[in-house]
């Protein structure tokens, strides 16, 4: 089984006109159309700012970003097209498949030969449903058989990876004999769950409009974008020694905008073929 948020519609969005539609597109298409349509729209406020920063962090990863002020400016009111951004996408070699099982889209590989014994049901993915975050109640057991949608899961990962907070799995890694370092200490940079997005407030402002007016202008390197775990961890480590006031180092806006957090659970395929794209286990790693 495949899945790919290049080819498999996936990311929720409003058409332009009067009627605002919402479909769903892949992640070429939404950014081959960007001036077509008129937003993100996810199930949850969440799940459409991390879709959001997941697309500029994409966008400065295919060094399409503006280098300086004055060229943000430019292409801000030039409107200048995102398409080079999607054929970048289309041809990267980088293996984006959730279901991968060497390098899972967002995932850990680490933790796959201890899905079986310390995984629970995929309501543990969403930040909106019980387990950790037991300030939501929408009668989702952990162990709740149902799967979900790979797309759906896929948009719910992105989320934890921006929001969710550290040190909130359920099984300690020395009891999977895994090392404790791997995220120690870690949490993510918007775990206060706030996220300031400007929008174009002009008549006829598409998608395309929000995510030029977002991308920050950088004059270096954007920086590695983030598909998966590596060797138990995202590259390069970002915690800092305890007792300082250092930040944590980001090689770039690519970097810090795909930046996979301490969510290092490994999404399984469904145990039986013909649910075609479905996630039926998921497993969440404490340090």
């Amino acid at each position: 089984m495949q899945w790919e948020p290049r080819a498999q519609a996936c990311i929720p969005v409003l058409t332009t006109g009067p009627d605002l539609r919402r479909v769903k597109l892949n992640l070429v298409d939404v950014l081959c159309r960007a001036d077509e349509l008129a937003a993100v729209c996810g199930d949850t406020p969440g799940e459409t700012a991390a879709l959001i920063d997941w697309l500029i962090g994409l966008i400065h990863a295919a060094d399409q970003h503006p280098e300086t002020s004055d060229e943000w400016l430019s292409w801000v009111t030039d409107r200048t097209p995102l398409d080079k951004v999607a054929d970048w996408i289309a041809s990267h070699p980088g293996c984006w498949d959730l279901f991968d099982p060497e390098r899972p889209l967002g995932q850990n590989p680490v933790l796959h030969p201890h899905l079986d014994t310390y995984g629970v049901g995929p309501a543990q993915l969403f930040l909106e449903r019980v387990g950790d975050y037991n300030q939501f109640f929408n009668l989702h057991h952990l162990h709740h058989p149902e799967p979900v949608p790979a797309d759906a899961a896929w948009r719910a990962m992105l989320t934890q990876h921006v929001y969710g907070i550290g040190m909130r799995g359920r099984i300690k890694a020395k009891d999977m004999g895994l090392p404790g370092t791997f995220t120690n200490l870690g949490t993510n940079r918007l775990a206060t769950r706030l996220k300031v997005i400007a929008r174009p407030a002009w008549p006829g402002a598409t998608l395309g409009d929000l995510l030029r007016l977002n991308t920050a202008p950088w004059p270096d390197e954007p920086g590695p974008l983030n598909l998966t775990w590596k060797s138990g961890r995202a590259v390069p480590k970002r915690l800092h020694t305890a007792g300082t006031t250092a930040s944590p180092h980001f090689a770039g806006p690519a970097d810090l905008h795909t930046v996979l957090g301490p969510l290092d659970s490994h999404c399984a395929r469904p145990s039986f073929p013909t649910a075609a794209s479905a996630l039926t286990r998921v497993l969440h790693r404490r340090w």
